[in-house]
């Protein structure tokens, strides 16, 4: 049997609960149906990164197709491969790369510039490895650079 006291703690932690439900469904009504500005902020300033995020991938394919065309051999009558060219390509290769298991996008878009551009398979792909062997190289000196700066801030750090 439960004594007095007992029931007494269990109706108060009872009466508790149905409080901070009766809390909870109250604010909820506040939480959920925003206000249109808060909405629109929110939507322009979301806007707003993804048109600089798309700024940024442009530029950014822009440079690595530039890249490879410097790489990529000249095309059977001794011109380069344009530069335009090479976009769809290289972004058909990155939908491979994302599809298929280790980096077969990159043979994937090494063949299909090679028999867009009549170019010869093995150095179109010869061309796509030394772009990614750059990549390391670029990469290595960036984190080269970044450790010799750091350097002192982590000495600094461990003497303290």
């Amino acid at each position: 049997m439960m004594t007095a006291a007992a029931k007494r703690g269990a109706q108060e932690a009872m009466e508790q609960l149905q409080h901070k439900n009766k809390k909870i469904k109250k604010n909820a009504g506040f939480i959920f149906p925003m206000p249109l500005a808060v909405i629109l902020s929110l939507l322009i300033s979301a806007l707003l990164y993804i048109a600089l995020a798309l700024v940024a991938i442009a530029a950014q394919v822009a440079v690595r197709g530039w890249r490879w065309r410097v790489l990529l051999p000249p095309r059977p009558d001794g011109s380069p491969v344009p530069v335009r060219r090479t976009f769809s390509p290289m972004l058909i290769g990155y939908l491979a790369n994302n599809i298929l298991p280790v980096l077969l996008g990159e043979a994937v878009r090494s063949f299909l510039v090679a028999r867009r551009e009549e170019l010869v398979p093995l150095e179109a792909f010869g061309s796509t490895m030394l772009e990614r062997l750059v990549d390391v190289v670029v990469l290595a000196l960036i984190g080269l650079i970044a450790a010799l700066l750091l350097w002192p801030l982590m000495a600094v750090a461990t003497d303290a």
